[in-house]
């Protein structure tokens, strides 16, 4: 199943929730990291904490059951239309800045 994002802060969301969701449990740290520095980033500005939540929760319930998982897991297959999706609606800078942020999520909790 293709899926496709409209807007940059729903493909940044996205990736942050695969990032969070890749060992199937979010810890307070990934929570933390996810509201003290993603939150703040330049794509999500003017968006109230509020709406960056709804964001958040309508975002990760389209990523987990839109696409194909096997056991629990998103299927390696997914995680790369999920990644092309992203690329397709966010710039070169705003690259940079999803990466960096993949990163420090997946470093919050170990």
């Amino acid at each position: 199943m293709s899926i496709k994002f409209e807007e940059p802060v729903e493909a940044v969301v996205a990736v942050a929730a695969l990032v969070i969701g890749a060992d199937g449990v979010g810890s307070l740290e990934e929570r933390n990291a996810l509201f003290g520095k993603v939150k703040n980033l330049d794509v999500f500005k003017g968006v109230s904490e509020g709406d960056f939540r709804k964001l958040l929760n309508a975002t990760t319930d389209r990523v987990f059951s839109e696409l194909p998982m096997k056991d629990g897991a998103i299927e390696p297959k997914a995680i790369d239309e999920r990644a092309s999706a992203a690329r397709a609606v966010v710039s070169a800078e705003q690259r940079s800045t999803v990466y960096q942020m993949a990163v420090q999520l997946a470093a919050a909790d170990g």
